[in-house]
């Protein structure tokens, strides 16, 4: 397992991009539907082309709140953990697994590992793409930056 969080970071900022400019291309989409039937309405009943630019407004709005809530978010999040990441050093830690966990630390799916290690109990944390083959019980020579696992390697006894 290696886990490269500068290419990463980059590969992340660059789907967050192509999200945000399918968002644009969406609102330029309803933009124009909503423009056309202003358009079409008049000297014509008004009523049918404003309930289609309501229910086509309500369904716009509901999409964008939950692609901001949630597509959006999320790798809005894992750019910051990436940032986090490049920006703090690279620490190396020799000890056994005795509880994994899987839990959400700063709006992220994490897998916490529970290592006993020479300088005591630590937690580090494990995006679950990157589990592999790590089992309670194993000693394992990690490499962590912001406590989030970037190597792992079974070590010897």
């Amino acid at each position: 397992m290696n886990l490269r969080a500068g290419e990463q970071l980059e590969k992340t900022v660059s789907r967050r991009k192509t999200c945000l400019l399918l968002f644009s291309v969406c609102a330029a989409f309803w933009l124009g539907a909503s423009v056309t039937l202003l358009v079409l309405s008049k000297g014509r009943d008004y009523t049918p082309y404003m309930i289609a630019d309501m229910a086509m407004g309500v369904v716009f709005g509901w999409a964008a709140v939950w692609f901001f809530t949630n597509p959006f978010a999320d790798l809005t999040h894992t750019v910051r953990l990436f940032k986090k990441m490049t920006r703090s050093n690279i620490e190396s830690v020799v000890g056994t697994v005795t509880k994994i966990e899987e839990i959400t630390k700063d709006k992220i799916y994490f897998l916490q590992l529970t290592v006993s290690a020479a300088e005591g109990e630590r937690y580090l944390y494990l995006l679950p793409g990157y589990a592999g083959c790590i089992q309670a019980g194993g000693r394992y020579a990690f490499k962590a930056q912001a406590s989030v696992v970037i190597k792992c390697e079974a070590a010897d006894e």
